[in-house]
């Protein structure tokens, strides 16, 4: 029967089915009712899955239970049933987006971009791509679906269906992530640009919008992207088993469909809706598709797939297991009128990475400016001195928690020099000095109220590492015009230990927890820095925990060398409490311990989280005193190129 319930009529040959399968096709509208291929063999899925695979029989399909209908146009109760359409779109530009967006692909380095775009972020990008997802009438039907005039652009994909190829039947994660704050309040729209028709189209099954399984999770054994042929059963089976298992879920009007697709034209599903693609013509389908949602709602990457079920997102946990520490842009299409962007509610505002019309200027701060600014200790820390005092040498070991001043809450944001000079609550100095590698090295620790000052962003000329001791930083960066509108913005956890490009406008915000502490390091050698090409970012994660398994060397200017490398296995590699000698005889280093405690021979004591400064040759011996497996990194220094490990 048709999505009306009329029944089917003559009967003609349709390449969506096997050759075997009875098609019929009403006389007055071009509805397909395509009968199921015959099981065979079952795959490894879910119990009740797997049952009703079993339960499927020949016989079952020549009684014409199953069919599939293609769909023409969305009902009165589209909104429920979680389809609507089609919806006539512009299609203006479409050449210059693919292009470009294929082109960004590879030349995103040269391009000064931080990293490989989001894939799904063609409307970040590439201007000629945003104008299609913007387009009057899209927006239109996407307020109306949605309910709110406030909405946000999150995602937009180039689908590419090569002839006699599928898409697995999944659910669209990104689409349930927020189940906190708006479930069930997304919607897609997928707009056919060439070569679709009734045999290249996407299936789906109404009313599963609402469900807590993902299709992909209830048919595990399925080939993501591949050749029909190459799948055990067949896309209509698998989707009659879909709407069986729906049905049985509570969903009793749950029906596949097909989708009758024309290029230009857009139909929206809702955005947690099982479906599926398929291309059984001789052309390769192109298609675009964006993702709508209410501004409110906080939008976020799923982790490389690891996501098998919605999140379990809370008010103390907003970011379960599986969900990307980077932030992908989105766009709000009220732009600076948005509510949600002018809202007094901070943390509403905060919960996505917006691309805002206008962004203010960054301050650069010239290196002559910090050593000005610390001109006194700079000149007077002569580090090298320092750690040749036997008096003195001490001053170079930080305990970071010393006194509790990590537990202890800040009162106030940090306010810098400019504004009145900074609360020692918030801000705890340990190094400021010169070496005969370093121009300048300055470290220090501060603590940041969650969700209450967002700095300005800044650019330097010192590398700069980050290391966070406790809570939760978001780092912000302006990436390279004409990209810097698309804010990189990515998430360190406690343990997370970062190096970026300071010469990048950079600026950091406490998020998720009442308070975060973070290390800040800065370092530039006696030679100016260059901007590189690329930049590079990267990021060691939870260090207090995992260990390193490479080495790496950042040879991120022509001024200073970093290496990073974990000195744990050199404490482990005799038995405990034996001196371990960690002296660099061509690098500055700073010993950074996450985890455990150390001694030195003149019975210093560092407990973690620690740092101790070492100039190039100052001897470095220790013995373990950490009642576990401790964690130590070094973090060396040099102008020159490292041959190997020191």
């Amino acid at each position: 029967r048709t999505a009306h319930g009329a029944p089917c009529g003559a009967q003609r040959a349709n390449p969506l089915s096997p050759a075997r399968a009875p098609v019929v096709v009403m006389s007055t509208r071009t509805v397909l009712c395509i009968a199921l291929a015959a099981v065979a063999n079952v795959e490894a899925a879910p119990a009740e899955l797997g049952s009703m695979l079993k339960a499927t029989s020949a016989k079952d399909e020549t009684e014409k239970s199953s069919k599939v209908i293609l769909l023409e146009h969305g009902s009165a109760n589209a909104v429920e049933e979680g389809v609507d359409g089609p919806f006539p779109l512009s299609t203006e530009g479409i050449e210059k987006c693919l292009s470009e967006w294929r082109r960004l692909q590879t030349a995103w380095p040269s391009e000064g971009l931080i990293e490989l775009p989001y894939p799904k972020s063609a409307h970040i990008y590439v201007e000629a791509c945003r104008k299609i997802a913007t387009q009057p009438r899209i927006l239109q039907e996407a307020r109306r679906l949605i309910g709110t005039d406030d909405i946000m652009v999150a995602t937009m994909s180039v689908l590419v269906k090569k002839s006699g190829w599928e898409h697995r039947w999944h659910t669209d994660v990104e689409n349930t992530i927020d189940n906190l704050h708006c479930k069930d309040k997304s919607w897609t729209a997928w707009l056919p640009i060439e070569g679709s028709g009734d045999a290249s189209t996407l299936l789906l099954v109404t009313n599963t919008h609402a469900s807590d399984n993902f299709a992909h999770t209830l048919l595990p054994k399925q080939c993501k992207t591949c050749a029909s042929d190459n799948q055990k059963h067949s896309i209509r089976t698998r989707g009659k088993i879909l709407e069986k298992f729906a049905r049985d879920e509570g969903s009793s009007s749950a029906r596949l469909v097909a989708l009758a697709a024309n290029d230009g034209s857009a139909w929206m599903l809702r955005g947690a809706t099982w479906h599926s693609s398929i291309n059984k013509s001789d052309k390769t389908r192109v298609a675009v598709q964006m993702h709508y949602m209410p501004s409110y709602c906080a939008f976020r990457k799923d982790d490389n797939e690891k996501l098998h079920e919605p999140p379990k997102i809370t008010a103390t946990k907003p970011r379960p297991d599986g969900i990307s520490n980077v932030l992908p842009a989105v766009l709000p299409t009220l732009g600076a009128a948005s509510p949600t962007l002018t809202s007094d509610q901070y943390e509403v505002a905060q919960r996505n990475n917006w691309m805002l019309p206008d962004i203010p200027a960054p301050v650069v701060v010239q290196s002559a400016e910090l050593i000005s600014a610390a001109k006194t200790q700079v000149e007077e820390h002569d580090l090298v001195r320092f750690a040749q005092d036997p008096r003195r040498a001490a001053q170079l070991i930080h305990n970071l928690n010393d006194a509790g001043f990590a537990d202890q809450p800040c009162g106030t944001r940090y306010a810098d020099s400019r504004a009145g000079g900074a609360d020692t609550r918030c801000k705890l100095p340990q190094v400021a000095g010169k070496t005969d590698q370093l121009r300048l090295i300055e470290y220090h620790t501060s603590k940041l109220i969650a969700n209450k000052y967002e700095g300005e962003y800044r650019s330097h000329e010192e590398m700069l590492m980050l290391y966070v001791v406790a809570g939760t930083i978001k780092v912000s960066m302006l990436q390279s015009p004409p990209y810097e509108k698309a804010v990189y913005q990515k998430f360190l956890d406690k343990g997370d230990l970062l190096y970026l490009p300071s010469w990048l406008p950079h600026r950091f915000t406490s998020v998720e927890h009442d308070q975060s502490v973070l290390l800040s390091i800065r370092y530039v050698g006696e030679h100016s820095v260059p901007k590189p090409s690329p930049e590079r970012l990267v990021t060691w994660e939870k260090v207090h925990k995992v260990r390193l398994d490479d080495v790496k060397q950042l040879a991120g200017s022509d001024s200073v060398v970093t290496m990073v490398e974990d000195a744990t296995p050199m404490l482990l590699a005799d038995s405990y409490g034996t001196e371990v000698d960690l002296t660099n005889s061509r690098a500055d280093q700073l010993l950074l311990l996450a985890d455990g405690q150390l001694e030195t021979l003149n019975g210093v004591h560092l407990t973690a989280p620690a740092t101790w400064f070492l100039p190039k040759g100052t001897e470095a011996r220790v013995r373990d005193r950490s009642p576990g497996v401790p964690r130590l990194l070094r973090i060396n220094l040099s102008p020159e190129p490292f041959t190997s490990v020191q």
